[in-house]
């Protein structure tokens, strides 16, 4: 069985949810996936972690078992981008920014937890990526502040589809739909902050200043933009 992140990059950290020389932590293992597209974790709940509720996780682990996760996703992919294997040097480290989990229900304990994971900017430029993830205000705002020089002519709708990741696409239906911020913020189970960035980048990607124009793309793209 191959190494894990952990294991590899930190094999004396301490952190109490990922640290491999943490004995009294949780110890989360990350691999990266057979087909290199995906970070992948398991993990066994034990009777200490229960919610007090019969056969329910508590959601302070599973919020715990994101985090730490995520931000090994977010190394590994650092490393690939830069074409170097985890652990060599500079260390690559990813710490927390912001976390927001929605509990869609109770998470059983009589069961193996899996974890998949990936990371979204991986399509992006670093001058994108860096914006987006700096980025926690409501896209017209942001419009509010650019400043000159003019934004360079639209890109031809038929080179749209391939720089607009699947969540942006899905994102991007949504709109269509007419679905407020919030409100794919509750179909899709993440912050309105993370839809706010999901929405600048697409208008950014599509040159485009509405959401109105993201409906109209969407539309000729052939999507399904009715329910």
């Amino acid at each position: 069985m191959p190494q894990a992140l952990q294991d590899i990059c930190l094999p004396n950290g301490t952190c109490y949810g990922c640290g491999s020389a943490n004995p009294d932590g949780l110890q989360i293992k990350s691999y990266w996936s057979d087909d290199g597209q995906f970070v992948i974790a398991s993990f066994q709940p034990q009777a200490r972690f229960s919610s007090g509720f019969k056969n329910a996780m508590y959601g302070g682990l599973i919020a715990s078992l994101i985090d730490c996760h995520s931000n090994w996703t977010a190394m590994a992919f650092g490393y690939k981008a830069q074409g170097r294997e985890p652990g060599s040097l500079p260390l690559i480290a990813s710490v927390t920014g912001s976390l927001g989990v929605k509990y869609l229900k109770p998470t059983p304990m009589d069961g193996t937890i899996h974890l998949k994971a990936w990371a979204e900017g991986e399509a992006m430029t670093a001058e994108e990526a860096i914006r987006y993830a700096a980025t926690d205000e409501e896209p017209t705002t942001r419009r509010l502040r650019r400043t000159a020089p003019e934004k360079p002519p639209a890109r031809p709708p038929s080179k749209a589809p391939a720089v607009l990741t699947r969540r942006q696409r899905e994102v991007a239906v949504l709109v269509a739909r007419g679905f407020t911020n919030r409100r794919i913020s509750s179909e899709m189970a993440i912050s309105e902050n993370t839809v706010a960035n999901h929405v600048a980048a697409i208008l950014d990607r599509l040159d485009a200043s509405a959401r109105s124009q993201i409906a109209a793309w969407a539309s000729e793209e052939g999507l399904r933009v009715t329910e």
